[in-house]
Formats: structure tokens, C-alpha cells, sequence
């Protein structure tokens, strides 16, 4: 589903500098299971672009097809690419994204990337939170009008879904103007 249509996404815009790797980011090598959403209304299709496929965080309510999916961490992925420099990670992964950063040690320590994640009220705030304090980072959310930082992601209320801003001290100056 969403591997499918990032690569036509990239041939159609004829996009020559994004190489796709056909691999997910987990908190181990080897392979999981992946629950990819089947359209039970348009079973026709053969790929779905669903944003709730996941790696076991949600498996129930929707149709949930299972697909073993090969896996690395975020630190042997860039151990094998030879990446000498990472400055910006996105994740959504459905509430597994501190798993992953639990395993990236090198990354978080020595590259120090902003962090962007997608995060739920009263899922994995506080993992998260625990994880960037260790390595030194600060907090920033999301707003329509810029970044806003706080001392804490964690919330007392649900107010949907937020992107939070993980950003070590060193990488300030590249989002120091949509500061607010």
C-alpha cells in the first residue's frame, strides 16, 4: 500500500535524489508481522492507502491483512548506509515510534536529528519524554502558527492528535525561525 504509492509518487514526479528502501525501522532485526488495511468495499484494489497500517499497535476493528515485513533499527540501518550525517526524522508509525528510539542510541547521541512524531494522549507521551530528556533534547509542539516549546509533551486532556518537535540544543538554528 503506502511503499506502493511512494514510488509512484517518486516516478511520477520524476524525483531522482529519494532512493526507497524496501525495509521497515523496528526495535530489532530480523522480520514482523504488519497489518496492512484491506478495503473490504473496493477488494479490487490491490493497494490501499490506508494511515492506520501498523506493526501490531492496532489489529482489531478494521480488516487487518498480516504480511511479514523485513526490519533493522534506526542505528544499523545507518551503520549499513554509511549515513555520515542525519538531521531530520520523521516517524508515524502507529505508536511504536519509542521502540524504535530505544534502539538508537548512535543516532540519538552521536547525529543528534530532529525528531518529528506523530503522538496519541496517553500512549507514549511519557516513553518518549523519558528517551529525549537522556540524550539532552527539548520539546516542541506543533501550532498553526509555529513551534512552541514546552517543558513537557505529556497531557491532561485529549486534544487529538499532535506532531511534537524532539530537538537536541546543537540542531536549534535550523528551526530557530518557526520559533515562536
Amino acid at each position: 500500500g503506502p511503499l506502493y504509492y511512494l514510488k509512484e509518487n517518486i516516478r511520477i514526479n520524476k524525483f531522482k535524489n529519494i532512493h526507497v528502501e524496501d525495509i521497515a525501522l523496528s526495535e530489532k532485526s530480523g522480520e514482523i508481522t504488519f497489518y496492512e488495511i484491506k478495503n473490504k468495499k473496493y477488494a479490487y484494489l490491490a493497494h490501499n492507502l490506508a494511515g492506520e497500517s501498523n506493526a501490531g499497535s492496532k489489529t482489531t476493528h478494521l480488516n487487518f491483512v498480516p504480511t511479514q515485513v523485513k526490519t533493522t533499527t534506526l542505528d544499523e540501518y545507518i551503520s549499513y548506509t554509511k549515513q555520515n550525517n542525519l538531521d531530520l526524522v520523521k516517524m508515524d508509525t502507529e505508536g511504536t515510534e519509542n521502540k524504535i528510539l530505544e534502539h538508537a542510541d548512535f543516532v540519538l547521541r552521536q547525529m543528534k536529528p530532529i525528531i518529528i512524531c506523530e503522538t496519541l494522549f496517553d500512549t507514549i507521551e511519557s516513553e518518549l519524554e523519558s528517551i529525549f530528556k537522556k540524550y539532552g533534547y527539548e520539546f516542541y509542539n506543533h501550532t498553526d502558527g509555529g513551534l512552541k516549546k514546552v517543558e513537557s509533551i505529556k497531557r491532561k486532556n485529549d486534544d487529538g492528535i499532535r506532531n511534537c518537535f524532539f530537538v537536541h540544543p546543537e540542531k536549534y538554528p535550523l528551526i530557530e525561525e518557526f520559533v515562536l
